[in-house]
């Protein structure tokens, strides 16, 4: 990896720690409008971090990648500002705005889409003021209490691949890593993880409780 490669990685990194303590939500939760956006940048994840913030800014496309941003009036549900930036972010030989990474303020009742398209997948959040963001926001009234034995495993299920999760819990003193750990149960019954044909999921509310 080049140097120009590391310092906008950096970068990413950087500006991934400052969104860091956005809540993820479910898509299909979101008001139709912000729903078809993310259909448009063909985003396909059933959930997405919604970070509150006065402006937004996209870090440097990586590799094979490009930044992608979009604004959703939240009343009209009309989209404006669409942006794309080059492949691989900033170059010599074409400047784009959106790759110049510069912090752009929101507009008033409005919400930005804007993250990252490419080979490594899509990568997306949503950034608004308090007062659009919560009215974007579904309701969530529901409270679940966790036990240190359940926290942990959830950080496990939610942080770690699945292949490695197994020694991790018996390192932990968490038991077996199967549906039949009364941890596994327990964190299932409460909605914070799925149990499944292909495997133990974490949940949106999961991931909020991490």
């Amino acid at each position: 990896m080049n140097r120009i490669a590391v310092a906008n990685e950096l970068v990413r990194l950087a500006k991934e720690l400052v969104a860091f303590g956005g809540k993820h939500v479910a898509v299909r939760s979101l008001p139709v409008s912000i729903q078809n956006a993310l259909r448009q940048l063909r985003y396909g994840r059933s959930d997405i971090e919604v970070v509150t913030a006065n402006s937004y800014s996209v870090a440097p496309a990586f590799e094979g990648s490009r930044a992608v941003s979009v604004t959703v009036d939240i009343w009209s549900g009309k989209t404006t500002d669409s942006q794309r930036g080059s492949w691989g972010g900033s170059n010599p030989f074409e400047s784009r705005p959106i790759d110049k990474a510069e912090s752009t303020p929101i507009p008033a009742d409005s919400v930005v889409i804007a993250g990252e398209s490419g080979g490594r997948g899509i990568f997306l959040r949503i950034y608004g003021k308090p007062e659009e963001i919560s009215i974007i926001m579904p309701a969530d009234d529901k409270k679940v209490d966790v036990s240190d034995s359940e926290k942990k495993a959830l950080n496990i299920i939610g942080g770690i691949k699945s292949g490695y999760r197994a020694d991790r819990f018996r390192y932990d003193g968490l038991g077996e890593y199967n549906e039949s750990n009364p941890l596994i149960q327990s964190l299932a019954a409460k909605g914070l993880i799925k149990v499944s044909r292909i495997g133990i999921q974490i949940t949106t509310l999961g991931r909020n409780y991490r």
